[in-house]
């Protein structure tokens, strides 16, 4: 009753939130040394992430390295290796000759109701052997 809303207490004990509840989290980190191997101008999958029903704010990052990188995208999306409309990618091109580049991919909401994957995809422009590492997070939020 009334407008001043309800306080949630936070955790302080450093643990997870349970499955199902709200705070949880899931993700996927592919590190250095796991580096994914991308052909230069390939749509390519990253990792994934399986979803269970509910309301997710899901972000995600991928690095880049290679001889030389000279573009690159990242984005979120629950359709693999497929590119979404332009304004839904991260997209730098072109850049300077450089031996890395990182990328954010932009914010990506899923409202699922049943369990579902979801990926993180990019692109990339270079020479040489292109690797991508970086992660995948999904938060529930209801």
């Amino acid at each position: 009753k009334g407008n001043s809303g309800v306080q949630i207490e936070g955790t302080t004990d450093g643990g997870n939130a349970t499955a199902r509840y709200v705070g949880e989290l899931i993700s996927s980190v592919i590190p250095s040394a796991s580096a994914v191997t991308f052909t230069a101008a390939t749509i390519t999958d990253m990792t994934s992430i399986s979803l269970t029903a509910g309301d997710w704010d899901i972000s995600g990052n991928i690095y880049y390295s290679g001889t030389t990188v000279t573009a690159g995208q990242a984005w979120i999306s629950l359709s693999s290796a497929t590119g979404p409309d332009v304004s839904l990618r991260t997209y730098v091109a072109p850049i300077a000759i450089s031996s890395a580049l990182g990328l954010n991919a932009p914010y990506f909401r899923a409202n699922v109701t049943v369990t579902t994957t979801v990926y993180l995809t990019g692109n990339v422009s270079g020479s040489g052997t292109l690797l991508a590492q970086g992660g995948i997070y999904a938060r529930r939020v209801r």
